[in-house]
């Protein structure tokens, strides 16, 4: 938008014969605030998939943007993964990385499905997801306990087979003021195994090692 302030770029953007925007999204709406004329060029029989092609390929679209654009299509996967990130206060990265834990995926290749149009989210992945972000919550009178590096290291302790959440919400009442801020994933696991978890007399223990990034009892 800057740039076209000083001098309009004669960069067509591509529709098809429905004159729905197939590429240059951006360029149109900077045009429409500025009032600039458009120009484009038209392309017969283009519709949804090259749309999508055509973001994927020149990564013009943000994940925010394909997630509008599925939802606006209607697709149900999409619909419930905004309703889910929306009601927890999660940001699209937070929320696909705790869905790829769920899935046993990785997160690139969620992300990949994410944008591709071919996401899904079933009904074991939602109350999976639900009782993670039910147990985030029991943080929250630290208000750090929504950052990613936060989100993170929970995450990966959650997931650590021996952990029992309920033996972590006991010691919060009495260790809870040990949670501030810290710059990484790597310091909130050290401070919420050795200095949170495990700060007591009894046989519940889990230990974090910053170096190896690795979980031991």
């Amino acid at each position: 938008l800057k740039v076209m302030k000083k001098k309009q770029l004669i960069i067509p953007i591509l529709v098809n014969e429905k004159y729905e925007v197939i590429d240059g999204q951006h360029r149109l709406q900077a045009c429409i605030e500025l009032g600039l004329p458009v120009y484009y060029y038209m392309v017969e029989g283009y519709g949804d998939n090259e749309v999508i092609t055509t973001n994927l390929n020149q990564e013009n679209w943000s994940k925010a943007q394909f997630l509008d654009y599925y939802i606006e299509h209607e697709n149900p996967n999409y619909i419930k993964f905004e309703e889910i990130r929306s009601n927890h206060g999660l940001n699209i990265s937070q929320l696909l990385n705790i869905l790829a834990k769920v899935k046993g995926v990785t997160f690139k290749s969620l992300s990949f499905s994410f944008v591709e149009g071919t996401f899904k989210i079933d009904n074991d992945d939602v109350w999976n997801t639900t009782r993670f972000l039910m147990s985030l919550e029991d943080f929250n009178k630290s208000k750090f306990y929504k950052a990613d590096s936060f989100v993170l290291a929970f995450l990966a302790l959650y997931n650590y087979p021996p952990y029992d959440h309920s033996h972590m919400v006991e010691q919060l009442k009495i260790r809870g003021d040990k949670l501030n801020v810290y710059a990484s994933k790597n310091e909130y696991l050290r401070i919420l195994t050795t200095e949170i978890y495990s700060a007591h007399k009894g046989k519940k223990t889990i230990y974090y090692d910053t170096f190896t990034k690795k979980f031991y009892t």
